[in-house]
């Protein structure tokens, strides 16, 4: 990278911050903080939603994944995430809304007892700190691979940025910096899409040029495995364990996704953003799977 390239990075990173320090100042209640005053549009949620589940993470492990195995990563969006978004709008959201909870450990409190609150805000505190210990290793490691930045300190820079603007400007800056992250990363998405595109000859080169005769690509071109397929998504793992099990659980239970559904103006915006959300999904692995099967036949080409 260049240095008007690390310019852009510094400048955006500076952006966040002063954005976050804007939209914090007008906040008086906890409510505004913890819920952007239940202010927040249902078009805005939406697309926040979908960053807050596709952070760099997803950026290089499902593309690494559809790189090795194909087409069948599609699930983790498609399958994974939109029937339990689905579920969530019409059968979770309701309750949540109606018992105008912040949380989703106090919603469980009012349902059963103290106790049982207790056990789940713990299970999902140490959830959310593994999860963000992996979501700052893969930024690092981003950084690392395209500026050159060591990983120790990517990650310090990557943590000040995104707890400054939340501790700064509550759920409300957390929404409108996910959102516009949400533009630039699809408009990042679709120029590596086009690009790589291009690169293979179209989909016609793709298919010519990689190899599906080894065991881990028989398959590569499937997004419904067998199961004795190589690989964790034969079929019945993607629909007994992510589709009914680890996908409800996820986007019914987290309440970093939550959280942003009870920021709404009504019951009905709150499904409509959850719906919304999942409508986005649809999309996702058309700029994230399929520029690694292309990405992979550029590779395959160069070794040839």
């Amino acid at each position: 990278m260049s240095g008007i390239d690390i310019g852009i990075v510094f400048v955006y990173l500076a952006g966040i911050l002063v954005l976050g320090f804007f939209l914090g100042r007008h906040q008086k209640t906890d409510q505004d903080y913890f819920l952007g005053g239940r202010r927040m549009k249902w078009w805005l949620v939406g697309p926040s939603m979908v960053v807050s589940d596709i952070g760099a993470l997803e950026l290089t492990g499902v593309a690494g994944g559809a790189y090795v195995f194909g087409f069948s990563l599609a699930n983790y969006d498609w399958l994974a995430c939109v029937f339990p978004m689905v579920v969530t709008a019409f059968v979770f959201i309701p309750f949540y809304w109606r018992a105008r909870v912040y949380t989703i450990p106090e919603y469980i409190g009012r349902r059963y007892n103290g106790v049982v609150r207790t056990l789940v805000a713990l299970i999902w505190g140490c959830f959310m700190v593994a999860n963000l210990g992996i979501f700052l290793w893969v930024s690092a490691s981003t950084l690392h691979v395209l500026v050159g930045w060591p990983r120790g300190p990517s990650i310090i820079v990557t943590a000040v940025v995104v707890g400054a603007y939340t501790v700064w400007g509550g759920l409300r800056a957390v929404i409108i910096t996910d959102a516009i992250q949400y533009v630039i990363l699809v408009l990042g998405s679709v120029i590596i899409l086009s690009l790589a595109w291009n690169e293979v000859g179209g989909w016609e080169g793709m298919v010519a040029t990689i190899d599906t005769g080894t065991p881990a690509t028989e398959y590569y071109f499937n997004t419904i495995l067998p199961v004795d397929s190589v690989g964790p998504l034969s079929w019945c793992a993607v629909l007994f364990g992510l589709m009914l099990v680890l996908g409800p659980a996820y986007w019914a239970g987290n309440q970093a996704i939550v959280q942003r559904c009870l920021a709404t103006g009504s019951e009905r915006d709150a499904k409509k953003s959850v719906l919304f959300a999942a409508f986005l999904k649809l999309t996702i692995p058309f700029i994230l799977v399929h520029p690694s099967a292309r990405i992979r036949t550029i590779d395959k080409a160069a070794c040839s």
